[in-house]
């Protein structure tokens, strides 16, 4: 039988609680992280999980090569997580996130007396730039929740990650964030 540490019990208890529909211990990833455990109990299948995240995405062991992301050197592995995670929640979303753009952007000129109207051209080139200015905030996010100097534990940042992906552009007018329907890559 595996112990966890009463941290570990807790944090993965909350994530069960947190992510039951559909319920994070009978995901693919964590029944992959926790092939050949002889527990069925879903808090011992979601910390192997969470083990073999902390591995790959944090590297305790200093194993793997280091690649940057950002202005930062970090394990090749979370480099590779963040591909899968671009790939998935960012780069499918280019259109989009061009086209609610625009509209920001026509809206604001219309408000200050001016016509403007986005080509096709123009939409692709919108398009690219959100990816990007995406791509960016969220390496900020993947800097800060790797760093091996936060006091953090792993269910926590991967709490944090997984619920800054699900948000949408702070809306002015509402005075909130919207939530993002997300196929979650981990």
């Amino acid at each position: 039988m595996i112990e966890l540490s009463k941290m570990d019990e807790l944090g993965s208890e909350f994530l069960k609680e947190k992510y039951g529909n559909p319920p994070i211990h009978t995901s693919k990833e964590v029944a992959s992280a926790s092939r050949g455990l002889r527990s069925g109990d879903s808090i011992v299948r979601i910390q192997k999980y969470l083990d073999r995240l902390e591995s790959v995405a944090l590297d305790p062991q200093n194993k793997q090569r280091k690649v940057k992301i950002g202005d930062e050197k970090r394990p090749r592995g979370l480099s590779l997580l963040r591909e899968m995670v671009m790939d998935t929640c960012v780069r499918p979303q280019q259109e989009k996130l061009a086209t609610n753009a625009a509209a920001v952007e026509e809206r604001a000129a219309r408000e200050l007396g001016m016509d403007i109207r986005y080509g096709e051209q123009e939409l692709q080139e919108r398009g690219e730039i959100a990816v990007k200015d995406l791509e960016n905030s969220l390496d900020q996010w993947i800097v800060y929740l790797s760093d091996k100097n936060e006091p953090y534990p792993i269910w926590f940042r991967y709490y944090a990650f997984r619920n800054v992906l699900g948000l949408g552009r702070y809306d002015k007018d509402k005075n909130e964030f919207p939530k993002r329907s997300v196929k979650y890559p981990f």
